[in-house]
């Protein structure tokens, strides 16, 4: 007992026999800062049961919390896709090649990003373009151009021309969600047309670590899908992981001034080509630098 003491170290001591150990001595162990433990079976269990506390303990993530902006009175506002997705290009987050046109100039501007294409209406008060037919993908011709711009341009002046990605794996949703205790929660999960099919998602609490992010991409019902689903390829899921690291620094820099940002799709590209944010709209409260 007093080598343990004197040493600093944790000591333990156990009789083989529950019975075997008396109370005297039980006292003694427990005043010098030794664990008795009665009983081998016991001994051997309260052991095995440290082991795994104390992996759990070394592996624990410290949960960060943020104070709420409760004295911030401003209106909700929402950024345009088109400024959303350049705000989340600066913070690393790879998007479509793009540019923003008046309709009356799209015919002459879509020749600065060409074939494929795709043509949406931008504006801050559309938050639901495939509800009003705002979005077209995949144009490939000036007759689909024709088509496509004479719709869109009953709908709105300013277009946003960008180029059709391809080689999708899977769509994905990322997002953020801004809790009143929490501050900033991380949303990851099926997107584009798998949402509604496999409504599959997980929250993520602050601060992340790339650890955190796998297991929860390895949950996810689309992982099947991420890893090459019968022989289909699989998808780039370190540029995932690091395009999800990159959007909580971004939430963890302007949680006071966020209240959401959705992410989807975000397309998942083959191993090595990257994740691209095809579609993205910030709601904020105050402006985001």
């Amino acid at each position: 007992l007093l080598s343990s003491k004197g040493k600093n170290k944790q000591g333990v001591i156990f009789s083989s026999l529950p019975d075997t150990f008396p109370k005297k001595i039980r006292e003694k162990c427990l005043k010098a800062g030794v664990v008795p433990l009665q009983g081998l079976n016991e001994t051997l269990f309260a052991i095995h049961s440290s082991i795994l506390i104390g992996q759990a303990w070394s592996k624990y993530n410290k949960i960060k919390i943020f104070k709420p902006n409760n004295n911030n009175y401003n209106l909700p506002k929402t950024y345009s896709e088109y400024d959303s997705k350049k705000i989340l290009n600066k913070y690393g987050i790879s998007i479509p090649k793009s540019i923003i046109s008046p309709a009356s100039k799209v015919l002459r501007n879509y020749k600065k990003i060409n074939y494929p294409l795709v043509l949406k209406i931008n504006s801050k008060n559309i938050l639901h373009k495939t509800e009003i037919n705002g979005v077209f993908t995949n144009i490939n011709s000036k007759i689909e151009l024709h088509r496509s711009l004479k719709h869109l341009s009953k709908i709105g002046e300013e277009i946003l021309i960008e180029k059709m990605i391809k080689d999708k794996v899977i769509e994905m949703i990322v997002g953020i969600k801004i809790d009143d205790q929490f501050g900033p929660v991380i949303i990851i999960g099926a997107g584009g047309e798998y949402t509604e099919l496999f409504q599959d998602s997980v929250s993520l609490l602050m601060p992340l670590t790339k650890s955190i992010i796998l297991k929860a991409i390895n949950n996810l019902k689309i992982c099947k899908l991420l890893k090459g689903f019968r022989g289909k390829p699989k998808g780039d899921i370190n540029a995932l992981t690091n395009t999800i690291m990159k959007l909580a620094k971004f939430a963890e820099k302007n949680a006071s001034k966020l209240i959401e940002v959705d992410i989807n799709p975000l397309i998942i590209r083959p191993k090595y080509k990257g994740v691209v944010a095809a579609d993205a709209l910030i709601h904020y409260l105050d402006e985001i630098n």
